[in-house]
């Protein structure tokens, strides 16, 4: 078995590369950052973000297909393998990471919250 790399470890689907090219069809493609996105209803995810500073030393930079991705090394390794998929409702980010998936009951927001 070969050692993973931050390329073996980062994929971007079809389904992805397809929203992307929709989204900067009018415009050259932005550097984009994976992060670890914390609290709300919504719980713990990993998203997507348009990347406007350069990489910075503790970062690993992920070219796929054209597109420039960012993510911390430490990030890549509790997630990897990180899979950057797509639906009609936009990105889906799947990894090995086990993430918070929150919940109504301490929002307010929410019917279902008791707060």
């Amino acid at each position: 078995m070969s050692p993973a790399t931050p390329e073996t470890d980062f994929t971007v689907t079809p389904q992805a590369l397809t929203i992307l090219e929709r989204y900067f069809s009018d415009n050259p493609p932005s550097p984009m950052r994976l992060i670890h996105a914390t609290g709300g209803c919504a719980g713990e995810r990993l998203a997507l973000t348009l990347e406007d500073a350069d990489p910075g030393t503790e970062d690993t930079t992920i070219v796929q297909d054209g597109y420039q991705f960012t993510v911390t090394r430490e990030l890549l390794q509790k997630a990897g393998p990180i899979t950057v998929d797509a639906n009609r409702l936009g990105f889906i980010i799947h990894s090995s990471m086990e993430l918070d998936q929150g919940g109504c009951a301490s929002c307010t927001s929410c019917p279902s919250g008791s707060g």
